[in-house]
């Protein structure tokens, strides 16, 4: 799984720095369900053009009782790894007002800035 990052806007979660870090960190591939995956899709903030097909959601954006092995996790002190069908990612994800910057935007604004700069 090494190159999975997260799709949610601006998370930076991303299993290279996480083995790295030494954290346990979980990538879900979007639902199934067209309905989910449309949600999920909506949720993570990105363009119309989002293919969710090869994308994948970090741990990080699920509560823990999103999880069905919650019991069993705790029981032998390991890591949840299955979603229950109706989750959603709810935790750190973008605000609606919040500008989603990502790096091709944030290329496009100097470039921007360079050219009021070379028009003074």
């Amino acid at each position: 799984m090494t190159g999975t990052i997260c799709s949610v806007a601006n998370c930076k979660s991303n299993h290279a720095k996480a083995k790295k870090d030494g954290e346990i960190i979980r990538f879900f591939t979007f639902p199934r369900s067209p309905l989910t995956r449309k949600q999920w899709v909506r949720l993570c903030h990105r363009k119309n053009n989002f293919n969710p097909l090869n994308k994948r959601i970090c741990s990080k954006h699920f509560d823990s009782n999103q999880f069905e092995d919650l019991i069993h996790a705790k029981l032998t002190n390991s890591v949840c790894s299955k979603l229950k069908k109706t989750a959603l990612p709810t935790l750190f994800l973008p605000n609606k007002t919040e500008k989603v910057n990502s790096e091709r935007n944030k290329r496009y604004e100097v470039r921007q800035r360079k050219e009021i700069v070379s028009i003074f």
